[in-house]
C-alpha cells in the first residue's frame, strides 16, 4: 500500500466571535429572499445529499445572524425552501417546475448528483432562473450553452487528473484499473480519467462498469485480482465505496483504492481499520490557507461547523454553505434581486471565501482543482509529492 506524506497548512485558529441562533428567531420584520431546491432525504443519494442540507443551514444561519443580505440598503433574509426529490430526477424536475411556479422562489439551489442536476437545470434555464448548484460536477452540465447554471464543483472529467499524476511520479506506477458506474458524473470522470491515464504513461489494466448503486461487488474484485493493477481508481458515489472497500479487503484485494466520493465522510471513517490508507479526492480540505467574508478562514468555518454538528466537515458540506455565499455576494454586488441582474453578478464576480476562489467560467463552472487525501490513522488529509519513507510501497 502507497502511503504519502500529509500537507501542512500554516493556518493559525482565529476564534469566531459570533452567535449563531436558529434560523427565524432574528430578523422577523425583514423581508426575505427565498432560495429554493431539492436535496434527497429519501433514497440512493440521501447520505450525500444530507451534508449540503447541513452545510447550506449553517451558512443560512450564520448570514441571518449577522444581518442578512444587504440589498441596495435593506436587510434581507434568506429563507430555504426545499423538497425531497427521493433521488429520482422525473421527479426533481416537476419539483423545480413547483418551486417556480407555486412556491415563487427567488432563485435556486441544485439537486445533488449530475443526474438530478442535468434535467433540473434545464428547467432553470427555460424559466430564466439562476441556478447555483454545489452538486453536480459532471462536464456535460456545463457544455449545452447555458447561462443560467453556475457550479461550486470542479469538473468531473479531470477529479483524477491529480491522483493519476501522483501515483505515477510519486510511487511509480505503471498500471491501473478504472471503475466506474454508469451515471452522468462516473462516467465523466472516467472519461476524463482515460485521457489523463494516456497522458501521464499509466495502463489502464481493466476498464470496468457496473450498475449505479450496486453493492455487492465479488465477481468485479475477482475480474481486478485477476488483473492485478498498481492502483485502482473509482468513479463513483458513496453508497457504492461503503459497499466496495469492505468486500475488497475481506476478498484480499491488494491494490491501492483511490475513490471519486465518501472517502472523508463520517460514514466511511466510521469502517475504522477497513478506511485505513484508502485515497480520494476533494476541492477543499478544512486546513487549507483559505479564507474570506462570513467565515473567515477554513479552519475557523471547520470550527464552527464541528460545534453545530459535532463531526469535522468535508467538501460536500463546505459546498452547500458556498452556494449560499454566492448569492449573498452576487445579490450584494447587483443591490437588486432581479434575476438578470444577480444571474450577471455571478457571472461576472469573484471573490474570496473559506471554499477558496470563487469564480466561474463562460460556461458556469467553477476553476478549482482536487486535492488527493488520504485516510491515515482515521483522519483524512491532503497528500503531496513524496512517498513516505517509513511505510514505502507495500504491495
Amino acid at each position: 500500500m502507497v502511503r504519502f506524506r500529509w500537507v501542512s497548512f500554516a493556518v493559525m485558529l482565529a476564534a469566531l466571535m459570533m452567535w449563531v441562533a436558529p434560523w427565524g428567531a432574528l430578523g422577523q420584520d425583514q423581508p426575505v429572499i427565498r432560495l429554493g431546491g431539492t436535496l434527497a432525504e429519501t433514497g440512493k443519494l440521501a447520505r450525500t445529499a444530507a451534508l449540503y442540507v447541513d452545510g447550506r443551514g449553517l451558512a443560512v444561519d450564520v448570514i441571518n445572524a449577522s444581518g442578512g443580505v444587504d440589498v441596495a440598503g435593506v436587510p434581507y433574509q434568506i429563507e430555504l425552501v426545499q423538497f425531497d426529490d427521493q433521488s429520482d430526477a422525473d421527479l426533481a424536475v416537476r419539483l423545480y417546475q413547483q418551486l417556480i411556479e407555486d412556491e415563487n422562489v427567488d432563485f435556486l439551489l441544485g439537486p445533488y448528483s449530475s443526474g438530478l442536476v442535468i434535467p433540473t437545470s434545464a428547467v432553470a434555464e427555460q424559466f430564466g432562473v439562476p441556478m447555483v448548484e454545489g452538486g453536480g460536477a459532471s462536464t456535460n452540465i456545463f457544455n449545452r450553452g447555458f447561462k443560467n447554471v453556475f457550479g461550486t464543483l470542479p469538473a468531473g472529467q479531470n477529479y483524477l487528473q491529480n491522483a493519476i499524476k501522483l501515483f505515477k511520479e510519486e510511487a511509480g506506477v505503471d498500471t491501473m484499473a478504472l471503475i466506474y458506474a454508469d451515471d452522468a458524473f462516473s462516467t465523466n470522470v472516467a472519461e476524463g480519467a482515460r485521457v489523463w491515464a494516456e497522458q501521464f504513461g499509466v495502463q489502464i489494466v481493466t476498464d470496468e462498469k457496473y450498475v449505479d448503486g450496486q453493492t455487492e461487488f465479488s465477481s468485479l474484485i475477482a475480474k481486478l485480482k485477476e488483473a492485478d493493477p498498481d492502483v485502482v481508481m473509482g468513479a463513483n458515489h458513496l453508497a457504492e465505496m461503503l459497499a466496495f472497500v469492505p468486500q475488497a479487503r475481506s476478498l484480499g484485494l491488494q491494490a491501492d483504492l483511490v475513490f471519486t466520493v465518501g472517502t472523508a465522510t463520517q460514514d466511511f471513517l466510521a469502517l475504522g481499520g477497513t478506511a485505513e490508507g484508502v485515497f480520494g479526492v476533494t476541492p477543499w480540505l478544512p486546513t487549507q490557507s483559505t479564507s474570506g467574508a462570513t467565515f473567515g478562514s477554513a479552519v475557523d468555518y471547520a470550527q464552527l461547523f464541528k460545534d453545530r454538528f459535532g463531526v469535522t466537515p468535508e467538501y460536500h458540506n463546505a459546498s452547500g454553505s458556498a452556494e449560499i455565499l454566492v448569492y449573498k455576494n452576487a445579490i450584494e454586488s447587483a443591490g437588486s434581486l432581479d434575476r438578470e441582474a444577480v444571474r450577471g453578478a455571478i457571472a461576472n464576480g469573484s471573490f474570496d471565501s473559506f471554499y477558496g476562489p470563487i469564480s466561474f467560467a463562460d460556461n458556469g463552472q467553477i476553476g478549482l482543482g482536487q486535492t488527493v487525501i488520504q485516510i491515515q490513522e482515521g483522519v483524512a488529509v491532503g497528500v503531496i509529492g513524496g512517498v513516505d519513507p517509513i511505510f514505502g510501497v507495500s504491495r
